[in-house]
This record gives structure tokens, C-alpha cells and sequence, in this order.
């Protein structure tokens, strides 16, 4: 069966596991510490920092290890070779160890809450090796978690001494700041809310036991190690009730120097926890990095007879990253939004200019005939049909008489001299025995004839209402006005 969990690992430098009867020494009557072919870097001072992962041994009978721990589930990784040793938890009987391809031993479906474990070497053959313990909270009905430190002293409340910025040389992160006591019983206090808190320090020859309280209970550690260890877990604490305040001060109990790297304070629940102090205006230290911890699967047992290798979980995202990440989605979002929407503006401005191209209803109408109703229809007796004179009055040349066609439409003749109003000459000549229509010359002794193909256009317009007996009447012609220029 699996679940969602939380992983925290103890490594075997951790000053949260205690070893009996010392962590530093003699591997004949108690624990060394080691290092991958004892590698060693120049560190502050004389001291030496270890390359790669560490090893607490021990090759005489009786030694022991214990921590606390909380978690569901949890596995001790190291190398027991032929020795013999027995586990202890909480209050079971001891249980024989067997290691099972790196895993000395493992416990799965455990009550929820604080729990105490004990290791002891029975018979060293030839060495036992403890390499590191890796527990598991099982995050029941949460939806997330989060994540803060508070390693400045805007958030720590300093007394009893002279804290100061200490800088690590050569340092795993060059941005972690460190804040450092040289006086006895100089403490850091804290005031916070959540589930569960981390204390990282650093570990030297020079460093020394610790006292921690918590919220009234008091534990007491060790710092002191054979060369320089950085981001040391120094103190855990979980299954926290977030709903109350809690206090940690961590006091330097009997030793040259003490220091504190970050402190990680983490909320099961979701909520968001609260570290409260006064700021301290002697020093000033940047907030520290977050600790390896991660939301993993957990399997209900590990893999028998094949090595177990943990490397460090990512770190949880925090309130800032999720904050970031949102910030960044909306954006993308309101961004993709103003480009869809400036698309559908330039789309519809493209149709408008083409609606405006094309051609409306009132351009493709041709032109409707013009009609002038002629004046009252009133023939004198005295005038019979008169031929329409295709010559202007005293002319020399043909005529024509207007006929009837089967429709009863007058024909018109091929040509006819241009009309010419009266105000564009002011002397009007008028034929004596033709129509009462007015010829007009243009300029004088000179006559413009109107082609057939504009008599047509006149007739074409005014046919609907041109008939013969109109011709009859020579005002007819009067009603159209239409003038060549």
C-alpha cells in the first residue's frame, strides 16, 4: 500500500542520534567517524571537512545508537557485515537485526506519533557500519504543505551574549549565512506556529554540547566532531498541534563556539506558520536555504537482498514559489486573452473595409427615365397634323412626317437641328407655316444637327409617354428641354 509522505533522514553525523559511548574516538571502545578513503578539505583553521557521505563505526561490543523519531514507517540503512546486534522499539521487546542488502532493519504501519528506536552491537565481526535512518510521515486528508525558515535575527530573539555573522569557507552554499556565539549561555529564541520544526547547525573540534527547550522540555546535544560538518541536522520536532504558539531557544551549554545555520518550520495542515520575535538590531543574517525534505511514495516494504541508496529529496516549494508560479500562469493567461481578443478586433475591421469596397444597391441601379408630363393637351382646329421639319425654318433640304408604328409610337426622324433655350440667344426665330416650335441658332447663320445616336437616347427616355398625337402637338416638343451644348 502506498500514500503520500513526507520524508526526513537522519544521517549518522545528525547530533540528533546519540551513541554510547562516544560518537568521536576510538572505533576499539566506542564510534568513529569516516569518510570515503578518509578524504579531507582544508576548512576555518586548522580543522578538515569530510568529502562525501560519512559512516559511524565501531569494532567493540556493547556500543549502542538511539534517536527519536515520527512517522508511520522507517528504515536503518548501513553495513553489519557477521555482526550480530538487536533493535529496540519503544517498548517491544528486543528483536534479533538481520541485514537485508544495505537495510539493518525496518518497521512499516506504525501508530502515528513520537517514537523512540535503540541499536546495539552485540559482536562486531569484523566492524558494524551505521549509515543513515530514513522515516516517513504519511500525509493523511492533506492537500498541501508549506514551508518557511527563519534563520534571521529578525525572527530569532538573542540574549545572554554576542551573536555574530559567521562565514564558512569553503561552504556547499555560498549564500547561507550562519549566525555564531563565542559566550556561555548565549541563547536564540524562537516563537512559532506549525507541525513540525528543523534546527541545522554546524559541527566542529571546537563545538560542544548544546541545550535545547521546547516548549518546557529540555534535551541536550553534542556538536563536537573530529572535522568541519555543515547544515548538521541539531533538533527535530514533529506532530505539533499548529493551532497554539510554540517556543525553542537553543543555548550554548559548555563550549568555545556554537552556531546556528537555519531553522525550517513546516505545516502539515496548510496552513501557514507563523515565526514571532522581536527583531534583534545587533545583527542581521539573510534568510537560510530549505532543508532536503520531499513529498514521496512509500512502499509498503523495501526491496529484500538488493542495496538501498537514498540521495537527497528536492525541497518542498514553499508560499514564494507557489506565489511565483501562479503569478506567472495568470500572466500567460491574460496574455493569450489580449491576443485573442486584438485578433478578433483587427478581424472585424478587415470586414468592415471590405463591406465599404463593395458595391451598394444604389450603385448598381441605372438610371430611371426622366418624364416631364407635357401641358394641358389642347390642339387648335385650325392647325391639322404638321409635318416635323428635319431643317431649320428657311433651310433648303428634305422633311420627314412623323409615322405611326403598329405599337403606337411615332417614329422619329434620322436627324433634327439641336433645340436651343431662349437664354442662349435672345433672338428667337419662329417658322411660319411649321410648328409653333422655336428654332434657335447657336451662333448666328449657324445651325448644330443632333445626331441619331442622342435622339435615341432622348426618345428612349421619353417614349414611354411620346405618342403620335403628341407629335400632332408641337408644344410636345416644347416639354422636353433638353439642350446640346
Amino acid at each position: 500500500m502506498s500514500s503520500d509522505t513526507l520524508s526526513v533522514t537522519y544521517e549518522d553525523i545528525d547530533p540528533v542520534i546519540e551513541y554510547t559511548p562516544y560518537s568521536q574516538g576510538d572505533p576499539a571502545h566506542g564510534w568513529e567517524t569516516v569518510f570515503p578513503s578518509n578524504e579531507f578539505v582544508p576548512s576555518i583553521g586548522s580543522s578538515h571537512q569530510g568529502i562525501g557521505n560519512s559512516m559511524h563505526r565501531t569494532t567493540s561490543a556493547g556500543t549502542s545508537l538511539r534517536f527519536t523519531f515520527f512517522g508511520e514507517s522507517l528504515l536503518l540503512l548501513g553495513t553489519a557485515n557477521s555482526s550480530t546486534y538487536t533493535v529496540t522499539l519503544d517498548d517491544r521487546p528486543a528483536q534479533p537485526g538481520s541485514e537485508k542488502g544495505g537495510i539493518l532493519a525496518e518497521f512499516h504501519e506504525l501508530p502515528a506519533g513520537q517514537h523512540e528506536l535503540r541499536l546495539d552491537v552485540v559482536t562486531p565481526r569484523p566492524e558494524f557500519q551505521f549509515d543513515r535512518a530514513i522515516f516517513e510521515i504519511e500525509l493523511k486528508g492533506v492537500s498541501s504543505k508549506s514551508i518557511i525558515t527563519a534563520a534571521s535575527t529578525d525572527d530569532w530573539h538573542l540574549s545572554g551574549g554576542r551573536w555574530e555573522p559567521l562565514t564558512v569557507s569553503p561552504s556547499h552554499d555560498p549564500t547561507q549565512n550562519v549566525i555564531l556565539t563565542r559566550d556561555l549561555d548565549s541563547s536564540a529564541r524562537l516563537d512559532f506556529q506549525g507541525t513540525a520544526i528543523f534546527v541545522y547547525g554546524n559541527l566542529m573540534s571546537d563545538h560542544g554540547p548544546f541545550q535545547v527547550d521546547f516548549d518546557g522540555e529540555q534535551w541536550v546535544g553534542n556538536g563536537s566532531t573530529y572535522g568541519l560538518v555543515q547544515s548538521s541536522l541539531l533538533y527535530f520536532r514533529a506532530n505539533l498541534d499548529d493551532t497554539r504558539p510554540h517556543s525553542i531557544t537553543l543555548t550554548n551549554a559548555n563550549a568555545p563556539y556554537f552556531d546556528i545555520e537555519k531553522v525550517v518550520i513546516v505545516n502539515l495542515n496548510g496552513t501557514t506558520p507563523v515565526p514571532g520575535s522581536r527583531p534583534d538590531p545587533r545583527t542581521t543574517v539573510a534568510p537560510s536555504l530549505l532543508p532536503t525534505i520531499s513529498r514521496q511514495q512509500a512502499s509498503s516494504s523495501a526491496p529484500s537482498g538488493s542495496s538501498t541508496t537514498t540521495s537527497p529529496p528536492a525541497s518542498a516549494p514553499g508560499p514564494a514559489t507557489a506565489a511565483i508560479v501562479g503569478g506567472a500562469v495568470a500572466g500567460c493567461t491574460i496574455a493569450l486573452l489580449v491576443v485573442v481578443i486584438m485578433i478578433f478586433l483587427w478581424l472585424r475591421r478587415e470586414r468592415r473595409r471590405e463591406c465599404r469596397s463593395l458595391p451598394s444597391k444604389q450603385d448598381q441601379l441605372t438610371a430611371e427615365p426622366y418624364f416631364v408630363p407635357p401641358p394641358p393637351r389642347h390642339v387648335p382646329p385650325s392647325w391639322p397634323s404638321l409635318p416635323v421639319s428635319s431643317h431649320p425654318p428657311h433651310s433648303i433640304g428634305p422633311s420627314r412626317t412623323a409615322t405611326t408604328t403598329e405599337s403606337g409610337f411615332a417614329s422619329i426622324p434620322q436627324t433634327v437641328t439641336a433645340l436651343l433655350s431662349p437664354e442662349e440667344y435672345p433672338h428667337s426665330v419662329t417658322a411660319p407655316h411649321a410648328s409653333p416650335t422655336q428654332w434657335v441658332p447657336k451662333r448666328r447663320g449657324e445651325f448644330q444637327p443632333w445626331s441619331l445616336h442622342d435622339l435615341n437616347r432622348v426618345v428612349h427616355l421619353s417614349s414611354p409617354q411620346l405618342r403620335t398625337s403628341d407629335l400632332e402637338d408641337s408644344r410636345t416638343l416644347d416639354s422636353f428641354p433638353v439642350y446640346k451644348r
